[in-house]
């Protein structure tokens, strides 16, 4: 009985020690996909700030383009 008893203490620790490697194992996949998600966000932010960038770039450019169009009819 007490062989038995020791068994069956053994086979309880054995099970809440793989409950606990479970445990460990989801939050570290867990942490792995926040991290995924806060990169992807950050690559989406910087896409946002490139186009804006190119936006404003075009936009300097038409300016210019314009100045040097009304440039040229005040010299005409």
């Amino acid at each position: 009985t007490a062989a038995s008893n020791s068994a069956s203490t053994a086979d309880s620790s054995a099970k809440a020690a793989s409950t606990s490697a479970s445990a460990a194992d989801s939050s570290a996949t867990q942490a792995g996909s926040s991290a995924t998600a806060a990169s992807n966000s950050a690559s989406a932010a910087d896409s946002s700030a490139t186009a804006a960038s190119t936006s404003a770039s075009a936009a300097d450019s038409s300016a210019t383009k314009a100045d040097s169009s009304a440039t040229a009819a005040s010299n005409s």
